[in-house]
């Protein structure tokens, strides 16, 4: 969940989770698929909402990260330090 909302720059609080929790349920519900047909494994709901929950949880933590980063600065300019002049 949070390298998802990471790799997305411009989206809202709502639609991060939305996008996150569809994403995380739709692997979840196909990997639990897929034990149906395994040997010695045994689907289980539960599965399903920790992995969704925890997702949540990534997404929140990355949300909550990008609202206390301050903002970027151009890295084209480089700042000159308070204790040196340009004069050589």
């Amino acid at each position: 969940g949070y390298l998802l909302d990471r790799s997305r720059s411009t989206s809202t609080t709502r639609r991060s989770l939305f996008l996150a929790a569809g994403a995380a349920g739709s692997l979840s519900l196909s990997m639990e698929w897929f034990q149906v047909y395994c040997h010695n494994r045994f689907p289980s709901i539960f599965d399903v909402i920790t992995n969704v929950t925890g997702t949540l949880i990534g997404v929140h933590f990355s949300l909550s990260k990008k609202s206390t980063r301050p903002p970027p600065q151009n890295p084209a300019l480089t700042p000159i330090p308070q204790d040196r002049n340009l004069a050589p």
